[in-house]
C-alpha cells in the first residue's frame, strides 16, 4: 500500500484546488491533506480538509502541529495568494 502523504495550503483557490484533485487522482498518496479558510469538499476518501487563517499565525501553528502529529509528509505545496482581483491584474 502507498504510505505517502501531501499537504496543500491554499485548497479551495483554483490553483490549489485543482493541485488537491491532481494528487487525490494520482494514486501516489494515501493522504491529501487539504488547507483552506473554510474546509473544501473532499472528493475522494484520500482528501482531509482541514482549516487555517493565512492571517492568523496561531491558527497556522495548530494546523502545522495537528499534520506533523499524524505523521511524516512527502509533499508540501503553499498555493496561498492573489493572482488577481478587480484592482490587480496577473
Amino acid at each position: 500500500m502507498i504510505d505517502r502523504r501531501a499537504v496543500v495550503w491554499g485548497a479551495s483557490g483554483g490553483i490549489g484546488r485543482a493541485l488537491v484533485d491532481a494528487l487525490a487522482a494520482s494514486g501516489k498518496y494515501s493522504a491529501v491533506l487539504a488547507g483552506s479558510r473554510a474546509p473544501i469538499d473532499a472528493v475522494s476518501n484520500v482528501v482531509h480538509p482541514f482549516t487555517f487563517d493565512l492571517f492568523d499565525e496561531a491558527s497556522i501553528v495548530a494546523a502545522a502541529d495537528t499534520i506533523a502529529a499524524a505523521g511524516s509528509v512527502d509533499l508540501v505545496i503553499v498555493a496561498t495568494g492573489l493572482l488577481h482581483d478587480a484592482g490587480h491584474q496577473a
